[in-house]
């Protein structure tokens, strides 16, 4: 079937547009060296076009406010059983360890501060991650999609995306793909049937709200007024966490209202 053949086939029955909710956040999804650099198994040239073309769009939602979410792939070697059976189906992503240049960013494309970096097992950013709570906490109805592989992590995200209520948009220049063949397929897939594929000019909306809490987090205030400096990482809390659990350290925590501030409030009567 050529192409204005199946343009002509698809009209009127799976060409309808979802359009901009009330307000968006912007998904740059796993823009990592191993996709840039010639050598790697995921080298994927598509993807150093759409990395050329992400500081505009960047630079605009930062100059909005309009929360920026990064997602990574990382793995534990040497058994990886974080990966499950997609691992198997993908060997390829082994390199996407802790320590490989090829799973840090790509030049340019380090998060912001403050910015939400989302570590990721699978294709879909959505899949057994915290993508649904952050937007829904953030009272996002549409997420802007950037990043790699069109044919692999952008299809299952916006599948996914659509999926959970959420508005797809995929920003055309700024996603990549080894292969053009896959990455026009998949393009016209998305924009067919789960969401909108947009142009880079894409208008990002906002509200107004007299909401002035922020979910961005900073540690240089406190140590600018206080000259408290943290000595442990995020991730070594996170460890720690895991490791109370284990050995009992928390005992009765999905029931005992010391762990939940609502409740505890409401024992005390604090208002």
């Amino acid at each position: 079937m050529s192409d204005e053949s199946t343009q002509e086939n698809y009209a009127g029955v799976w060409d309808t547009g979802l359009g901009f909710g009330e307000k968006s956040a912007l998904i740059v999804i796993d823009l990592l060296q191993g996709y840039t650099t010639e050598g790697s198994a995921l080298y994927a040239p598509g993807v150093i076009d759409c990395v050329a073309q992400m500081p505009d769009i960047l630079a605009l939602a930062r100059s909005k406010g309009v929360p920026i979410i990064h997602t990574r792939v990382l793995y534990t070697p040497p058994d990886y059983p974080e990966g499950g059976i997609w691992i198997k189906k993908a060997p390829v992503l082994k390199d996407l360890v802790l320590g490989n240049p090829y799973a840090e960013f790509c030049e340019g494309m380090e998060p912001a501060e403050g910015e939400l970096v989302i570590v990721k097992q699978y294709a879909s950013a959505f899949f057994g991650t915290s993508l649904v709570a952050t937007l829904n906490g953030l009272d996002v109805d549409t997420l802007i999609i950037t990043g790699c592989t069109t044919s692999g992590c952008i299809r299952a995200t916006a599948v996914d995306c659509v999926q959970h209520g959420f508005r797809p948009m995929c920003v055309r220049e700024c996603i990549g793909d080894r292969a053009e063949g896959p990455h026009e397929a998949n393009l016209f897939d998305i924009n067919a049937k789960y969401g909108d594929v947009i142009g880079k000019d894409v208008v990002l909306k906002t509200s107004p709200t007299d909401d002035n809490r922020s979910y961005h987090v900073s540690s240089k205030k406190i140590a600018d007024r206080l000259g408290f400096v943290a000595s442990h990482t995020i991730k070594e809390a996170v460890s720690d966490i895991k490791n109370a659990f284990e050995i009992g350290l928390l005992p009765n925590s999905l029931e005992d209202e010391k762990y939940f501030n609502i409740k505890r409030m409401q024992s005390v009567n604090l208002k």
